[in-house]
């Protein structure tokens, strides 16, 4: 991906490649991966899309109420997270599951490098804010309606997902893209599970 310093972001733009993602995965994969956007950049744009998620989710919970779990005595406690330590854990998952599937992707006889990787990981979050945002509308108007957009949203994500591996390494083979994604879901999931338990940066309130 060769990169292109001068390039400007313009929301217009952003909105017809998400479209474009959303429609033609593929033709909207190259797109992206074709912008060319420097290194540099890529750190503050997972940043902000982090945050953008992590407010989304807060904002969620807080219309949901809070998540509890049943303690030793049989009682329930709210569960809290902290703002700052989500919207680190959300730019974390973003930039450890790019280097996952970029490094594994290679071994595998792939050709994505870790910038692509992100790059497209970026772009699928942005195309996933979108399905948040009408979650969260659905609450405020139709309830009963969010669920299904949260299950039609999963999917949508995990088949954008599959196109954008595929794309990212040219397996050619929509397969061997979703046992990628498997295995780096899973070896993932199992770390920062890990993780958020070592550092307990979940706490009851």
């Amino acid at each position: 991906m060769a990169e292109n310093d001068d390039m400007t972001f313009q929301p217009e733009q952003m909105v017809r490649l998400c479209w474009q993602g959303l429609t033609s995965p593929r033709e909207g994969a190259h797109a992206v991966l074709a912008l060319g956007v420097p290194r540099a950049a890529l750190w503050p744009l997972a940043g902000l899309v982090a945050v953008a998620v992590a407010v989304l989710m807060l904002i969620q919970g807080a219309l949901l109420g809070p998540a509890e779990v049943e303690m030793g005595d049989g009682t329930l406690q709210p569960i809290r997270v902290e703002p700052l330590f989500l919207a680190l854990m959300v730019y974390l998952f973003i930039l450890g599951y790019a280097w996952a599937l970029a490094a594994l992707g290679r071994r595998l006889g792939g050709t994505g490098t870790f910038e692509e990787s992100l790059v497209l990981g970026i772009f699928l979050q942005m195309i996933m804010i979108g399905f948040q945002l009408a979650e969260l509308a659905a609450l405020i108007v139709v309830p009963p309606l969010a669920g299904m957009i949260a299950i039609g949203g999963f999917f949508v994500g995990v088949w954008l997902n599959l196109q954008f591996v595929d794309v990212l390494h040219g397996f050619g083979s929509l397969m061997k893209s979703f046992m990628l994604m498997i295995a780096v879901s899973a070896a993932f999931a199992i770390g920062l599970m890990f993780f958020i338990t070592l550092i307990g940066g979940v706490r009851l309130a």
